[in-house]
């Protein structure tokens, strides 16, 4: 009847980078510790319209690491997060957002050491809104894209802020078997998760490799062909 509900128990573990729950202090994934959810709602009407919203929970998601933040360490709590997503379609033309939080801060984005210390610890969010135009060229389909994300994952004016990135991507079916593709994709800020604040240099645990202000341009072609 137009809803949809989902429910899967996921082991605990930090070899899950995206699902970590700690298992009794180690980073063995050896107890069904964790838990996903996701309920949405398609309405679909005339003129080949429809609209899918809905909401996602994960118990324990990848953001729980304490200083120095790496990701297959164990963590000392878990640290759920939710999302709320919706898709729009009208005809060849798909429009998506999503935005996701984390409910409780990320321990490890606050680096004890000074001058670092300045920022705090802050929850993890992200967002997304993007479009898809499907056309036909030489009686062949192209699909034309274009989204725009941003990760935050620290306070105003620290290095590991956010990072943004603007995709342009196109693709194009030569037959039903063989499709070529390309992406241009503007990447504003530098936030890696391992290490984002700071700690990767032995006895220099002030200095992060995490930079705002740091912007990189990538393009990539490539080619899905099935036999």
């Amino acid at each position: 009847d137009r809803w949809n509900l989902r429910l899967d128990a996921i082991q605990g573990g930090a070899q899950f980078r995206s699902a970590n729950v700690p298992v009794r202090g180690t980073s063995v994934p050896s107890r069904l510790n964790n838990l996903a959810i996701d309920i949405n709602y398609k309405k679909d009407f005339e003129d080949a319209k429809s609209l899918l919203f809905g909401t996602s929970f994960i118990k324990g998601s990848a953001y729980c690491q304490d200083f120095p933040i790496a990701h297959f360490n164990a963590c000392t709590d878990h640290n759920p997060a939710y999302s709320v997503y919706a898709k729009y379609e009208k005809g060849s033309t798909l429009y998506q957002a999503e935005f996701a939080e984390t409910l409780d801060e990320w321990p490890g984005t606050f680096n004890p050491n000074p001058p670092l210390n300045q920022f705090s610890a802050s929850k993890v969010k992200s967002f997304q809104i993007g479009l898809r135009d499907k056309r036909t060229w030489s009686e062949k389909n192209v699909d034309l894209s274009l989204e725009f994300s941003r990760f935050e994952s620290g306070p105003s004016g620290s290095p590991w802020e956010r990072q943004d990135q603007l995709v342009l991507g196109v693709s194009h079916f030569l037959r039903p078997s063989v499709k070529l593709f390309s992406e241009l994709i503007r990447v504003s800020g530098f936030a890696p998760l391992n290490f984002l604040s700071g700690g990767h240099i032995q006895g220099q645990p002030q200095i992060t490799i995490s930079d705002r202000d740091a912007r990189s341009t990538v393009l990539i072609m490539g080619v899905d062909a099935a036999f």
